[in-house]
C-alpha cells in the first residue's frame, strides 16, 4: 500500500488516500505542467502504452493505478483512448467522471433513450452546461452560443461568452435521440423544466 494526502483538501482537508502499489508502473519522473509531461513520455516509452500523473509524479508501464484506468474504448469512435486527466486537485466532479456518463449516455441513446439534463444552481458553469448537453445530444446549451468564442482551459473547452442565454449549435449525434439540456436557479426554474420534460415524455409515450 502506498499513502498520500487527498486530491481535494476542501472537503476534509485532513484526509490520506491508501493505494495498492501493484500496478502504478514506474516512476520516471515529476511534471507539474502538461508540456513536461509530454516531454517524460516522449523519453520513456511505456510497454502497456500507460501513462499516470499522480500528482507531481508521473509513471510508465502503468495498467491501473487506485482503480483508475489509463486507457478506455469509445464506442462511439470504436478505438481505445489513452485516459488524459483523472483527477484535478479541489475538483469534485473529475474529467474521468465525465467521460463515464458521456460514455453511458452514449449507449442509452444507441438504443432509443431520449435523454434530458437539469444544472441546478449558481455554481453550475458554463462548462458543464456544455458538458450536460452533450450527455442529452441537445442541440443548444443554456451556456450561451458555444460556436462565438471558445476559451480554452487546462482540460476542456469552455465558451467565454456564457450569458445564461440559449446558445446553438451544439455539435451532436443525428443518429441517434436527441435531448434536452436544461438550467434552474430558483424554484419556478426546476417547475418549468420538469414541466417541459414532462411534455416531452408524454408525447413520446402518445406517439
Amino acid at each position: 500500500m502506498t499513502n498520500e494526502p487527498a486530491h481535494n483538501t476542501t472537503v476534509i482537508p485532513t484526509a490520506s488516500i491508501w493505494r495498492p502499489a501493484s500496478f502504478r508502473g514506474t516512476l520516471i519522473g515529476t511534471a507539474s505542467t502538461p508540456a513536461q509531461v509530454a516531454a517524460l513520455v516522449a523519453n520513456f516509452p511505456s510497454k502497456t502504452g500507460g501513462y499516470v500523473v499522480d500528482g507531481v509524479n508521473v509513471y510508465k508501464d502503468s495498467m491501473a493505478y487506485s482503480g483508475r484506468p489509463t486507457h478506455y474504448f469509445d464506442f462511439s469512435k470504436g478505438k481505445w483512448v489513452p485516459v488524459q486527466e483523472n483527477h484535478i486537485e479541489d475538483v469534485q466532479a473529475l474529467p474521468l467522471g465525465n467521460w463515464k456518463v458521456q460514455e453511458y449516455a452514449w449507449h442509452a441513446r444507441a438504443l432509443g433513450v431520449t435523454i434530458f439534463t437539469v444544472g441546478y444552481g449558481s455554481a453550475v458553469t458554463a462548462a458543464q452546461q456544455v458538458i450536460l448537453a452533450q450527455v442529452a445530444n441537445s442541440t443548444n446549451t443554456t451556456a450561451g452560443n458555444i460556436q462565438a468564442n471558445w476559451g480554452k482551459s487546462t482540460f476542456y473547452y469552455y465558451p467565454t461568452n456564457a450569458l445564461g442565454q440559449a446558445g446553438s449549435n451544439m455539435p451532436y449525434n443525428a443518429n441517434q435521440p436527441i435531448g434536452q439540456q436544461f438550467f434552474a436557479t430558483n424554484s419556478d426554474d426546476i417547475s418549468n423544466d420538469f414541466y417541459q420534460v414532462g411534455q416531452a415524455i408524454n408525447a413520446a409515450l402518445t406517439q
